[in-house]
C-alpha cells in the first residue's frame, strides 16, 4: 500500500499544485511572510499520506496500555517519510514513521508532541513512537498539511480531471485521496461522482439527464401522452459522455428505471435492427446517444424516415449544428436533446479550431474560481479564512463563454435542456409571398439533397442584366424598371426578415429569379443550417473577416445587386480593379482613409438618381449599424416608384405596357436572328459542297458522321505541267498564280461535262477520279479518258499571258489498278527480311538530289496471289525535253528586262549585265531531265 501511494501522489511536492491542471492564487495575510518550500531532489520519493496500516494498528495495540510521553520533533522529513522525537525526560531519540502521526499538519523541527512507545518486533530490542499528536507547534513558522497546503493559506483549486473514473478516485471518501480542496471538472458525468463534497461539475452530469427523461416521460398534454416503455441503445464504442449518460438510464438505481413498465437495453447493432424490424416490439421509442451520423447508420436501408409510428430521442448535448443549419431528412422523426444555444465564444480562436464545450468549460472554471476568490476578499471576515471552502461553489451563478451557469447545492450545473425537432420544411412551405419563390420541399438524387423552388421562366436576374439584346436599356430596361426591380427585392427581403427565417445569408443576383411577368423573386432562402456561408463579391466585409450571416449582411448584398442593376456590368464593377481575389481582399481589409466599393457613376444624375445613389451607399456602409433595414429601404423605393409612375397609369397597366414592349422587341429579335441563321446555314452548305463530295455533306448533316466506304471500280487521273519548276523560276509569283488559275478554271469547266470528281490540286498536280462517290459501273475508265482527251485538246490551244508563244505541255497518267513503286534501298532492306517479296526491275529513274537510280516495281509476295497488272513502258522523251528548253530560251530572249527583274528578285542584289547575258544563252538547268527507254513518266 505504501508503494502505491508513492506513485500516486507525485504532484504534492509543492504547497500549491503547479501542474497544468491546477490553479494557485495564494491568500496573503497582512504581515505574513510566505516562502516557497524547496521541492525534493530528483529521484527522491515522496512520503505517502497517512493511512491506517496493519503495522501501525499492531503498534498502537502494543502501546495501548503504555504511558504518554512528551517530546520535541527533530530531523523530521515528510519527503523521507520519517523523523525523530527527542524525549523531554531525556534519553535517546525515538524513531517515528509519518503513518503514526495524528492530526492535519506535518510536524516541523522544534514542534512539541505527545506520544506513546512500543517495541519493534520481532526481537523487541528497539522502540518507536506511535500515536504522535502535535500539541504546541513552533510559532512564526508555516505548517504544511498532508495534502500539500500550508496552514493559513487560501487559493488552491484543482481543474480536472474530465474522466469519471479518475475523478472518482480523488473524491471518494472510502478509497479516494481526500484532497480537501475544490475540484472543478468539465466532465466526470458518472453517477459515482454524484454528491461529492469537493467536486464541482460545469457540464450536465448523468443524473441531470436521467431526471430530464423522468420528467419528459411523465409529461402529458394534447400532443404527447405519458410514456411507459423505451428501448435504450447502448453502443460499445460510445464516447465518454454518452457512456455515462446511457449508464444512468440503464442503472436500476437511477430514477428513470423506476417508473417504466418496459425498458429494454440493446447493446449490439443486430439487436437494434431486430427490434426495429419486429412488428411485436415492446416500444416505439428509442433512446440513442451520439450524433446525426449515428441516426443515419441506424436508418440506413430502412423506411424509418417515413414511419410515423417510430420516434428516436438523440442525446447530443455538445453539438451546435442544430442551431446553424437545416435538418437532414434522416432527422425527420428524431427529437434531439441538446444544450441551449447560449455559447458566446468571444475569445480569439484564429488558427485554432479546437474550441468546444469542454475547453470552454475549463475556461469558465477559471472565471468561477476568480469569482470565488473575489467574494472571499470582499467579505468582512476574510482574515479568519484559512482555506477555500467548497461552499463557495454551491448555489452560485456566473456567466462564461459557454453560456450562463447555475450551480445547485451539490455543485452540479443546472440548465434547461433544448428538445429540437425538424420542422424547417413546414416553415418554408408556409411562406407564400409575391416576391419570394414558393418552396415545395426537398428531393434526393443519389447522395445529394436538393430544394425544390418555384421556377423562374426568364432565368436569374444576373442573366437578364447581361442579356442586353433581349432586354435593351432604351426600350425595356429603362430607369423606371430598374427601380421596380430593386423595389421587388426590397419587398421580398423585408418579408423574409420579418418571418421565422429571419436571414437569407446568400443574397446575390444569381439567387434572384425573374418570372414570365418580369417580376423579380428571391430564391434559395432558409438553408443556413445545412449550407455554410460563402465568401464572394456579395458578402459583407464583416462576414469576410469572420464567417457568419446577419440581416445587415443581407442589406450589404442588396447594395451590390443594386449597383449591378444600375450599371448592367459585371458584379462589383470598378475601373480600378478587375481581379476577383483582389476585390475580396480590399473589401475584407479596408484602408484607414476609405473603403473599397464598386463604381456608381452618378455625377451627372438627376435628383431621384442621386437619391438612389445615396441609398446604395448607405446600404454598403462599412459599419453594419449604420446600414438601413429593409423596411426603410422599401419605404424609400416606394416613394421613388410613386414619383416615376404616370399619373393616369395603374401598376397593372404599367406592367402590361412593359410586357407589350418586350413582346415587340422579342419578335423583332426572332426575325433578325432567323434571317441570320438561314444565311449562315446556306453559306456553310455551299462551302461544304465545294470542299466535300455531296454524299459526304449530306451524311454529315443527317447523321453527324461519315461511315467509310470501299469503291472497287474506279479510275484515277493525274497530271502535272512539264517544266513547271523552270517556268516558276522565270516568272513572278503573280504570273504563276495567273497561269495556274487560267489552266485550272478551264479544267474545271471541262470536268462539268463528264461523270468525274475532282479530288485535289497541289501546285501543278491535278487529280481527278471517276467511279466515286457515285458508282457508274465500268464507265469510269471511259469517262476519265474522254476527259483527258478534252484537257489535252484544250492545252494544245492554251497560251500563257506572260510568255506568249511558249506551248504548255502536261503529262497525264490514267490508272485503274494498284501499282507500287519501290526504290533500290527499299529492295535491299526487303532482301534482309524473312519474307520473300517479289519485284521486277523498272529501270533507271532520275531522283532529285540523287541522280539516276535503279528502281523496281513491287509485284507481290511469294505464295500469295495479288493479281497485279504488268507495268507499262514509256518511250524516250529526251528530244521533247530539249525542244521545250529551246522554246523557253527563245521566249526569255524576247523579254530580257523581265528576266533580269525576276533574277534580281531571286538572288543577291547587284548582278552584272554580263552575267545576265550568259544566263540567257545557257540552257535552263531545271529542264535537264535524265530519261531513257525504260523511264515511265
Amino acid at each position: 500500500m505504501a508503494d502505491s501511494h508513492k506513485t500516486s501522489t507525485p504532484d504534492r511536492q509543492l504547497h500549491c499544485p503547479r501542474t497544468p491542471g491546477s490553479l494557485t492564487l495564494p491568500f496573503l495575510r497582512e504581515g505574513s511572510n510566505v516562502s516557497e518550500r524547496k521541492p525534493p531532489q530528483t529521484g527522491e520519493p515522496l512520503s505517502p499520506l497517512p493511512t491506517k496500516r496493519t503495522r501501525t494498528y499492531s503498534a498502537s495495540v502494543r502501546a495501548k496500555s503504555g504511558p504518554v510521553f512528551m517530546g520535541v520533533c527533530k530531523d523530521f522529513s515528510r519527503s523521507q517519510g520519517h523523523g525523530f522525537i527527542c524525549p523531554s525526560h531525556g534519553g535517546e531519540d525515538i524513531f517515528v514513521h509519518i503513518s503514526d502521526i495524528e492530526g492535519e499538519y506535518v510536524p516541523m523541527e522544534g514542534d512539541e508532541v505527545t506520544y506513546k512507545v512500543c517495541p519493534v518486533p520481532p526481537k523487541n530490542l528497539k522502540f518507536q513512537a506511535v500515536e504522535v499528536v502535535l500539541t504546541n507547534p513552533t510559532s512564526g513558522r508555516k505548517h504544511e498539511t498532508w495534502s500539500g497546503q500550508y496552514k493559513g493559506e487560501v487559493g488552491c483549486a484543482l481543474l480536472g480531471p474530465t474522466c469519471t473514473l479518475a475523478t472518482f478516485q480523488m473524491v471518494d471518501v472510502e478509497i479516494g485521496l481526500d484532497l480537501n480542496m475544490p475540484i472543478i471538472s468539465a466532465g466526470s458525468f458518472g453517477l459515482s461522482c454524484d454528491f461529492k463534497k469537493e467536486l464541482t461539475r460545469l457540464l450536465p452530469p448523468a443524473r441531470k439527464i436521467s431526471s430530464f427523461f423522468v420528467s419528459f416521460w411523465e409529461f402529458e398534454d394534447h400532443i404527447k401522452p405519458t410514456w411507459k416503455t423505451v428501448y435504450i441503445y447502448k453502443k460499445l464504442n460510445n464516447t465518454e459522455d454518452c457512456f455515462w449518460y446511457m449508464n444512468a438510464l440503464e442503472a436500476d438505481s437511477a430514477p428513470f428505471s423506476s417508473g417504466l413498465e418496459k425498458r429494454v437495453i440493446l447493446r449490439r447493432e443486430d439487436e437494434l435492427s431486430e427490434a426495429l424490424a419486429s412488428k411485436d416490439r415492446a416500444s416505439n421509442l428509442f433512446i440513442i446517444c451520439g450524433g446525426p451520423d449515428d441516426i443515419m447508420d441506424v436508418k440506413n436501408g430502412t423506411q424509418l424516415d417515413s414511419d410515423p409510428g417510430t420516434a428516436f430521442l438523440l442525446i447530443d448535448l455538445y453539438n451546435d449544428i442544430y442551431y446553424n443549419g437545416s435538418s437532414n431528412p434522416a432527422m425527420r422523426n428524431v427529437l434531439v436533446l441538446t444544450m441551449p444555444n447560449t455559447r458566446k465564444y468571444t475569445i480569439d480562436t484564429t488558427g485554432n479550431n479546437t474550441m468546444n464545450d469542454y475547453i470552454a468549460a475549463y475556461h469558465d472554471a477559471v472565471l468561477l474560481f476568480g469569482q470565488v476568490i473575489r467574494n472571499i476578499f470582499t467579505s468582512s471576515d476574510y482574515h479568519q479564512i484559512e482555506t477555500v471552502s467548497v461552499n463557495y461553489f454551491r448555489n452560485v451563478s456566473f456567466k462564461g463563454i459557454a453560456g450562463d451557469y447555475e450551480l445547485d447545492e451539490y455543485g452540479d450545473r443546472d440548465l434547461i435542456f433544448s428538445l429540437i425537432y425538424t420542422n424547417n420544411d413546414m416553415e418554408l412551405s408556409k411562406i407564400d409571398y409575391y416576391n419570394l419563390t414558393k418552396f415545395y420541399g426537398t428531393v434526393k438524387f443519389d447522395n445529394e439533397v436538393f430544394g425544390v423552388f418555384e421556377y423562374g421562366e426568364r432565368g436569374s436576374l444576373r442573366h437578364v442584366l447581361k442579356e442586353k439584346i433581349s432586354y435593351p436599356d432604351g426600350t425595356f430596361m429603362d430607369w423606371q424598371y430598374k427601380i421596380s426591380v430593386m423595389y421587388d427585392i426590397a419587398k421580398g427581403m423585408s418579408y423574409l426578415h420579418a418571418s421565422n427565417i429571419a436571414v437569407h445569408g446568400r443574397l446575390k443576383s444569381t439567387n434572384c429569379v425573374v418570372d414570365n411577368r418580369m417580376v423579380v423573386k428571391i430564391a434559395d432562402f432558409g438553408f443556413n443550417t445545412i449550407l455554410s456561408p460563402s465568401k464572394d463579391l456579395w458578402t459583407a466585409p464583416e462576414h469576410l473577416r469572420k464567417q457568419g450571416i446577419s440581416q445587415k449582411g443581407d442589406v450589404y448584398s442588396f447594395a451590390i445587386i443594386s449597383q449591378e442593376i444600375m450599371m448592367r456590368k459585371c458584379t462589383f464593377y470598378t475601373n480600378t480593379c478587375s481581379d476577383r481575389a483582389e476585390k475580396l481582399a480590399r473589401v475584407q481589409y479596408p484602408s484607414l482613409t476609405s473603403c473599397f466599393r464598386p463604381d456608381l457613376n452618378f455625377e451627372n444624375a438627376g435628383e431621384r438618381e442621386r437619391e438612389v445613389c445615396m441609398l446604395i451607399q448607405n446600404c454598403w456602409d462599412e459599419d453594419p449599424d449604420r446600414r438601413p433595414d429593409f423596411k426603410k429601404i422599401e419605404f424609400t423605393l416606394r416613394k421613388i416608384v410613386s414619383l416615376d409612375n404616370r399619373a393616369d397609369e395603374s401598376y397593372m397597366e404599367n406592367l402590361i405596357r412593359r410586357l407589350q414592349m418586350y413582346s415587340h422587341n422579342l419578335e423583332r429579335l426572332v426575325e433578325e436572328r432567323t434571317a441570320l441563321y438561314k444565311a449562315e446555314r446556306d453559306r456553310a452548305d455551299n462551302l461544304n459542297f465545294m470542299l466535300l463530295p455531296g454524299p459526304v455533306v449530306r451524311s454529315l448533316k443527317e447523321k453527324g458522321m461519315v461511315e467509310p466506304e470501299l469503291f472497287e471500280e474506279v479510275t484515277i487521273y493525274f497530271s502535272d505541267i512539264v517544266g513547271f519548276t523552270a517556268l516558276c523560276y522565270y516568272s513572278t509569283p503573280m504570273e504563276v498564280v495567273d497561269m495556274l488559275n487560267d489552266i485550272y478554271k478551264n479544267f474545271d469547266s471541262i470536268l462539268d461535262n463528264h461523270d468525274v470528281y475532282k479530288v485535289e490540286t497541289i501546285g501543278d498536280a491535278y487529280m481527278v477520279v471517276s467511279g466515286l462517290p457515285r458508282r457508274n459501273g465500268n464507265r469510269h475508265a471511259m469517262d476519265i479518258c474522254h476527259m483527258a482527251l478534252d484537257i489535252l485538246a484544250f492545252m494544245g490551244t492554251f497560251q500563257l499571258r506572260h510568255l506568249p508563244g511558249l506551248p504548255v505541255w502536261i503529262r497525264i497518267g490514267v490508272h485503274s489498278a494498284l501499282r507500287i513503286h519501290v526504290s533500290e534501298s527499299t529492295i535491299s532492306i526487303l532482301q534482309r527480311t524473312d519474307r520473300n517479296f517479289e519485284y521486277e526491275k523498272r529501270g533507271e529513274t532520275y531522283l532529285k538530289g540523287k541522280g539516276k537510280e535503279t528502281t523496281y516495281w513491287l509485284t507481290g509476295v511469294t505464295g500469295q496471289d495479288h493479281n497485279l497488272q504488268t507495268p507499262p513502258t514509256g518511250e524516250n522523251m529526251q528530244h521533247m525535253q530539249q525542244d521545250l528548253a529551246q522554246m523557253l530560251k527563245t521566249c526569255l530572249e524576247k523579254r530580257p528586262f523581265s528576266m533580269r527583274k525576276r533574277k534580281t528578285l531571286s538572288t543577291r542584289q547587284k548582278k552584272l549585265g554580263a552575267e545576265i547575258e550568259m544566263e540567257c544563252t545557257e540552257q535552263p538547268e531545271y529542264l535537264h531531265l535524265a530519261t531513257d527507254d525504260s523511264t515511265y513518266l
